[in-house]
Formats: structure tokens, sequence, C-alpha cells
């Protein structure tokens, strides 16, 4: 009967996982949804700020013939639109290319690193099950090793779960316009 008490207890760790992968998958949504209402409360203001700024030109050109005014409005839209494209080019000239590396690798770096410590520590706790030569077979007692062995079993669906649903469930949740961000 021991043996059913282990796979409640591995379906258990990978139900919490998912539940626990899912919660991320949330919480990750919701702060993109955050930063997009606050980019778009941005993008309010600066072009609230441009209307007022065209507004305050064109009453100041009033008095100047009509082909003045239509002169400087082209510049001014110029000038607007070689400002707005030198803003985006500073924002996106701030960040180095190794950063963007870095930070699109150390999702998968993390996992695969977990994985192998796994494999490391599971493949020394059956030595220590199987002989007392290795030094975690030294140190434990053999209750110890099959507690710890089942607890790793249990951790291996937990964050298995826990890593597929938050891996693929944030990029689900995600709206089509949000993923180039």
């Amino acid at each position: 009967m021991d043996w059913a008490g282990d796979i409640l207890g591995a379906l258990a760790s990978a139900a919490s996982g998912g539940l626990f992968g899912l919660l991320g998958s949330l919480i990750g949504v919701g702060a993109k949804w955050l930063q997009e209402r606050q980019r778009q409360a941005w993008e309010r203001s600066k072009w609230d700020h441009e209307d007022r700024m065209l507004r305050l030109q064109m009453e100041a050109r009033a008095a100047e013939t009509e082909q003045e005014l239509a002169v400087v409005s082209q510049q001014g839209s110029w000038a607007g639109m070689t400002a707005s494209l030198q803003a985006d080019a500073a924002v996106a000239g701030n960040v180095h290319g190794w950063v963007n590396d870095i930070r699109s690798l150390f999702r998968p770096a993390l996992t695969v690193g977990l994985v192998v410590l796994c494999y490391v520590v599971f493949r020394d706790l059956m030595a220590a099950l199987a002989s007392r030569d290795s030094l975690l077979g030294a140190i434990l007692a053999e209750a110890e090793v099959k507690d710890l062995i089942r607890y790793m079993v249990y951790s291996i669906f937990f964050a298995g779960s826990t890593s597929v649903v938050w891996w693929y469930g944030d990029r689900a949740m995600t709206p089509p316009a949000w993923r180039s961000r």
C-alpha cells in the first residue's frame, strides 16, 4: 500500500506544481497588462503634448500667409517625426546586445542547470541506496535516503509541471500584440 501513497504524492506534487505555474503565468499577464496600460498613458500624454504644441504654433502663425503656414506646418511635422525617430533610436540604443542575449538565455540555462543538479543528487542517492560507498550513503541512514528519494521524485514532478505550465502558459496567455515586447 506504500506504492499507492507514493503515486498519490507524485500526482499531488504535479498538480500543485501546475497550479503554482498557472499562478506565475497569471502574475506575468497582470504585469504585462500594467506595463501596457502605463505605456498607453505615456503615449496619450505624448500626443496631448504634441497636440498642444501644434495648436500654439498655429495660433502664433495665424497672421502669416497661407503659404508660410503650410511650410511651417510641414517643417513641424518633419521635425516631430525626426524627434520621434531619434527618441526611439535612443531608447533602443541604451541596451547592449549581450544583455538581451543573457536575458533570453536565463530561463533555459536555469532549467538545464536545475535538471543536471537533480540528476547528480538523484544518482548519488541511488548509489547510497545500493551501497554505502557514496558521500550521502556515508552520512545518511537508509530510511533517510529513501525519504529523500521520495521527496526528490515529488519535487521533480512539482518543478516539471510548474515550469511547463509557467513557461507555455505565460506564452499562451500573452496577447499576440504583446509578444514582441
